[in-house]
C-alpha cells in the first residue's frame, strides 16, 4: 500500500498531551494488536513528551525482552510539552 503523509499528519495533530505516560503498556498494544500477526519488517515510531509514569501492567524490562522476539524497528520522538 502507498504511504499517505496526509493522513499521518491529520493524526499527529489530533494528539493532545495530558495525564500520564503509558510508554510500556502502549508498545505492549503495539506488539499484541499489530506486530504478532505480521511477518514483515515494522517501523513503530513512539511520540512521547516524557518518561513512562503511569504503565500498570509492562516495565521496561518486560517490553525489551519483547522487542527481541520481532522484525520491528523503532524510533522515538520526544516533545517538550512543558514549553508549550
Amino acid at each position: 500500500p502507498e504511504f499517505d503523509k496526509s493522513k499521518v499528519k491529520k493524526v499527529v495533530e489530533k494528539i493532545e498531551s495530558g495525564g500520564g505516560t503509558s510508554i510500556y503498556d502502549a508498545i505492549d498494544v503495539v506488539f499484541s494488536k499489530i506486530l504478532m500477526n505480521s511477518d514483515l519488517p515494522t517501523a513503530v515510531i513512539l511520540l512521547t513528551d516524557g518518561v513512562d509514569t503511569t504503565s500498570r501492567k509492562n516495565k521496561f524490562q518486560k517490553i525489551l525482552e519483547k522487542t527481541e522476539n520481532y522484525n520491528a524497528i523503532f524510533s522515538v520522538i520526544y516533545h517538550d510539552t512543558y514549553k508549550e
